[in-house]
């Protein structure tokens, strides 16, 4: 049993880094013009999106950081993901 929790915990902990990761690699494309054929920011905006677009709902709902240059939702998600991975590694198995 301990061999199976411990398994969950490290492919979860793999999912949450390849995501922040991902994440990294967004931010870096987004300075630079991609075209919206290519596959690999295709790629990583369907699998980051999902993350992010929450967090967007819920500033663009209460009008939170309105005018700010910085997208406060995606480093919102970066965070979030961050103590998660913070939290499994806590969790003694």
């Amino acid at each position: 049993m301990k061999t199976a929790v411990f398994l969950i915990m490290i492919v979860a902990r793999m999912m949450v880094y390849s995501l922040t990761v991902l994440m990294l690699v967004r931010a870096v494309m987004s300075w630079i013009a991609f075209d919206e054929d290519n596959k690999l920011s295709n790629f990583v905006y369907n699998v980051t999106e999902p993350v992010i677009y929450p967090f967007r709902v819920v500033f663009d709902r209460f009008q939170l950081a309105q005018g700010v240059p910085l997208d406060i939702p995606y480093f919102t998600a970066s965070m979030t993901l961050l103590l998660i991975d913070l939290v499994l590694e806590l969790i003694p198995v």
